[in-house]
């Protein structure tokens, strides 16, 4: 089953809801981050990852994502994945007590996964830039743990959760898709087919898979 999505909002703010989103975001971003994580999902049952719509968020635009790709340390990357204020995410901690680099190291993993992942998605001459706002990893630490404090707790009730933005441009660098998105699926313990068993991040990665299938081809 196909996540929901929406491309670009159209301009203008059509209604309350819309417009506290619209000048939140003029206030900041965290705070946009925090009115769009109290949305209900849209997504209906089955596989597909579940996708919370952000239509008060203003719309990507292309001399957004030209200035990400000239500030990149890989030139021109084809795939390009980003991570604003990751020292605010949720819960991207690798370990009871976290540390900067065990962050740094998640992030890398889920940046090198889909830079590999998205790649048949997309048309020669096509690239995905992909902006995470908000990631909350499967599972939690139990208060008090002793022992392997690395190892999370993965409950039906602890799934992962994924906010991010993304567009698909031509070779001309125009925006041909692109979409707000909150994941965060119920059944996230059905998706991880994809993913290694052993991999202590395969449910992150199986929702991010089953996006790339429903949202990417052009």
């Amino acid at each position: 089953m196909r996540s929901t999505a929406v491309l670009e909002p159209k301009a203008g703010v059509r209604n309350g809801a819309a417009r506290m989103m619209y000048f939140a975001r003029l206030i900041g971003l965290q705070l946009a981050i925090i009115l769009l994580a109290a949305c209900q999902g849209t997504g209906a049952g089955g596989k597909a990852a579940k996708a919370t719509i952000a239509s008060g968020l203003p719309p990507l635009d292309s001399g957004t994502i030209a200035a990400a790709r000239a500030a990149s340390q890989t030139p021109n990357p084809r795939i390009l994945v980003i991570f604003t204020h990751p020292e605010s995410f949720l819960d991207i901690r690798d370990r009871y007590v976290p540390t900067e680099e065990g962050r740094n190291e998640i992030l890398n993993i889920f940046r090198e996964y889909l830079s590999k992942r998205a790649v048949p998605y997309l048309p020669e001459g096509y690239a995905l830039y992909v902006n995470f706002i908000n990631i909350k990893l499967a599972g939690v630490f139990p208060v008090g743990a002793i022992g392997n404090l690395s190892r999370r707790t993965v409950l039906d009730s602890t799934p992962p959760m994924l906010m991010f933005a993304w567009a698909v441009t031509d070779p001309s660098g125009k925006i041909v898709k692109s979409a707000w998105e909150k994941l965060e699926e119920d059944n996230f313990k059905d998706l991880y087919e994809s993913a290694e068993p052993g991999d202590p991040y395969r449910y992150e990665k199986a929702v991010l898979d089953d996006w790339m299938r429903n949202s990417l081809s052009i």
